[in-house]
């Protein structure tokens, strides 16, 4: 299995899609495996705040994630921060 490692889409509406991709999962008879977040612009800007708030150096939002959910992102914690954060989302998953 080969990653993507973590992505990150802008949206037109200013919302942003934040993601992952594995290549080859044997899981899935060595197919593709999708899974993403979509946040509107004022769910992004909360997730945002709350990430500044944990690192004391200026870094990017994917550095952000990268740092505190590995480059492969760790999909459950990510979820169960933005549920704790009551950051609301939409998850995608395709194989």
């Amino acid at each position: 299995m080969y990653s993507s490692g973590v992505w990150i889409e802008h949206l037109e509406n200013g919302g942003i899609k934040i993601g992952v991709t594995d290549y080859y999962v044997s899981e899935f008879g060595d197919s593709d495996w999708e899974w993403s977040v979509s946040l509107n612009k004022d769910n992004k800007a909360l997730l945002i705040k709350a990430l500044k708030c944990e690192f004391e150096k200026e870094l990017s939002l994917k550095e952000m994630i990268i740092q505190k959910f590995g480059n492969n992102l760790n999909t459950i914690d990510f979820a169960s921060y933005l549920d704790n954060l009551n950051i609301e989302y939409i998850v995608e998953r395709s194989c």
